[in-house]
């Protein structure tokens, strides 16, 4: 028999009972045992003198306290159980450097700084984060949190608290300062510049919905923004031309309907867009039939379209059955089945023909696996695959068929050449020339794709095309990264952002948004950055001048793992988010000195002891509402807290030996 334990989070041990037939078993639980040192660290006088630590623990775990340093002796509470006071006393200093020591309790420590003969006026280091990192124009569009990290040999005593700034605005400038246990400052400025307020786009020329036969067209359009100023505008993802705030540009359409979008966005990063649906028709030299072939039974009737290479659907044509006794067809495309066989209908338009083929059989239900109706792809490279829209009306087709281009050299990504929408029983309501991606199909009934970049193939740019006129189409185009995510019913477009930042190693990494979208509009209604995951590591002392390179603060950021988004029921955004921190701190020791023959001077080898590190992973689910509230709910959580690096991963059932560690599992319902 096997049973599991879960942690015991209270101060006292507890008792439980296992009973298994006739026999019973009692089980105590030791606490859950967490030390905290107050204060964390002190300073003492260059002649020496008394301190003293107070410990915060529950009252059935029993600790030790110990110094590893010569100079610092504990002279009053060495060891207890619970709560308790520790006094230490530290001779002179006869050196002319500062010099550090720790009193350890049970894993966690309390720096001690004593300063030496010379007295210590170096300013200390001060160094900040900005998150999210500002455009290349230095501008943000979300609150900006700025974080400092300070370093000093000789202990900080005040290191500024993060601040956020929330109030959009140019030039706002922060001003904070980092002190060193012996009092000296060193203040730093950061300028700020905030705006999270699209500007305004609209097209002049042409109108929407309009018909030509051009195989270009010219757009035009004005561009404006309040705050930070345009930046640049594209016409279907090709540069702009503004001059005082006009836009022109020159777009080439595709046979058939085209979906045009202006978008423009600001220095800060927001984008904002406007589209049109052009037409483009010609003289027809070929027709199509859709769908290309059926099944029915004898006695039901379907409908059949004919449609031109420009992918309109033609009124004014002439239907004829190669034998009317299988099957007969009207002068709108209506045919009935009257017989089993097979028969080929065809479509007289203009001159032109096209054909399509229907299979006739008997009974009342087709046989398990029939197909009932295809359409074939417009080239013999081409595939058509099915997307399934979000709603279902009569405005709305009842599948789009895309055509996939899987010949396209110059990429390893298929690329769609057509949409085709269609009813349920296979007839083409209208076809559109395809852009991107395409994802799924939205709730007005249209289309939303992912723009791929050349370089790495991946999404920079989201489009919403297709479907009723009262649907208009638009793009979002990102300095990064935006994937398709997910909509609800209602339109919200839950999706992630990644935007590049240079992190203080240089390498480029990504800041992680939650993005919430008007998905009729295109707008960005929230954005909700996540956190960075962050480690930082201050090597305060050396063992003389080969440590001197390796002393101050080392950050290492990285953006978050990240699941999703998917929809609930609710209409809500779900995700999982996983972020790290960690922190410590230690010092830089000799291993050994090498002096091979010829060298001068010798050269030492150096190391990094940790004297102290804690480390917090946590994996969450994170809920977001269309106004971009987020909640959270932890998953997994984990934390170490100790002056050594862990060697092992936390168990599900909770402590490890040294109880220094400590792991859960929830279970999320």
């Amino acid at each position: 028999m096997a049973y599991t334990v879960d942690p015991n989070p209270a101060g006292t041990s507890r008792n439980a009972t296992l009973t298994v037939d006739d026999v019973t078993v009692t089980m105590t639980q030791a606490p859950l045992c967490t030390y905290t040192v107050s204060p964390t660290g002190s300073v003492v006088a260059v002649g020496g003198g008394t301190a003293s630590v107070n410990v915060t623990a529950p009252a059935e775990c029993t600790w030790t306290a110990t110094s590893a340093n010569a100079w610092l002796t504990i002279v009053s509470g060495g060891s207890g159980a619970g709560n308790g006071l520790i006094g230490y006393a530290a001779s002179a200093n006869p050196d002319s450097a500062m010099r550090m020591a720790t009193v350890t309790v049970t894993g966690t420590s309390h720096a001690v700084y004593q300063a030496g003969t010379t007295p210590d006026t170096t300013a200390p280091l001060i160094t900040t984060r900005i998150s999210p990192s500002a455009t290349a124009a230095g501008w943000h569009n979300n609150d900006v949190t700025i974080t400092y990290y300070c370093h000093d040999p000789s202990g900080i005593t005040d290191c500024p608290a993060p601040i956020v700034i929330t109030q959009e605005g140019a030039n706002q400038v922060v001003t904070r300062t980092a002190t060193d246990v012996f009092g000296n400052e060193t203040s730093q400025s950061v300028t700020v510049n905030l705006d999270r307020t699209p500007g305004e786009v609209s097209v002049s020329s042409p109108a929407d919905d309009t018909t030509t036969t051009a195989a270009s067209v010219v757009l035009t359009g004005q561009v404006s923004d309040a705050l930070s100023g345009i930046a640049g505008a594209t016409c279907n993802g090709t540069a702009a031309t503004i001059v005082g705030g006009q836009v022109e540009c020159t777009v080439a359409l595709a046979p058939g309907r085209n979906t045009v979008v202006l978008f423009a966005r600001d220095a800060a990063g927001n984008g904002i867009s406007s589209g049109v649906r052009v037409t483009r028709t010609g003289s027809s030299s070929v027709l199509r039939v859709d769908p290309g072939s059926r099944t029915m039974l004898v006695g039901e009737s379907q409908s059949f379209n004919v449609l031109d290479d420009y992918g309109v659907v033609l009124e004014t044509e002439t239907w004829t059955s190669s034998d009317p006794n299988i099957l007969t067809v009207d002068a709108e495309g209506v045919v009935t089945a009257v017989a089993e066989g097979a028969v080929t209908i065809t479509a007289t338009a203009a001159s032109l023909t096209a054909e399509a083929t229907v299979t006739v059989l008997a009974g009342t239900a087709l046989p398990y696996g029939t197909v009932r109706w295809a359409v074939a792809p417009t080239t013999p490279d081409h595939v058509v695959e099915p997307l399934y829209p979000h709603r279902v009306d009569e405005t709305v087709p009842d599948v789009f068929g895309v055509d996939i281009d899987y010949s396209y050299a110059s990429s390893n990504n298929p690329v769609a050449s057509t949409i085709r929408a269609l009813t349920a029983s296979g007839e083409s309501r209208w076809t559109e020339a395809a852009i991107g991606i395409p994802m799924y199909g939205d709730s007005f009934g249209g289309i939303v794709a992912e723009i791929l970049d050349e370089e790495y193939g991946d999404p920079y740019a989201l489009v919403r095309y297709g479907g009723p006129v009262t649907a208009p189409s638009w793009r979002y185009e990102s300095a990064g990264y935006i994937w398709a995510g997910a909509q609800a019913a209602d339109g919200t477009i839950y999706t992630i952002e990644s935007m590049p930042f240079t992190a203080f190693n240089g390498r480029v990494e990504y800041d992680h948004h939650i993005v919430v979208m008007d998905g009729q509009t295109g707008r960005v209604t929230a954005r909700v950055p996540l956190d960075r995951s962050v480690s930082t590591f201050d090597v305060r002392t050396g063992d003389g001048e080969p440590c001197d390179r390796r002393l101050g603060i080392d950050v290492t950021e990285g953006g978050s793992a990240i699941v999703g988004p998917i929809v609930g029921a609710d209409g809500n955004g779900y995700m999982q988010w996983s972020k790290h921190t960690s922190t410590g701190w230690g010092r830089c020791v000799i291993d050994y000195w090498y002096d091979p023959p010829g060298s001068d001077p010798p050269y030492a080898f150096t190391s990094i002891v940790t004297e102290h590190k804690t480390i917090d992973r946590e994996h969450l689910l994170l809920r977001i509402t269309p106004t971009g509230a987020v909640s959270e709910q932890t998953i997994f959580e984990y934390h170490y807290d100790g002056n050594s690096n862990p060697q092992s991963q936390p168990t599900a059932q909770g402590l490890s030996p040294d109880n220094s560690r400590r792991g859960r599992f929830r279970v999320v319902s």
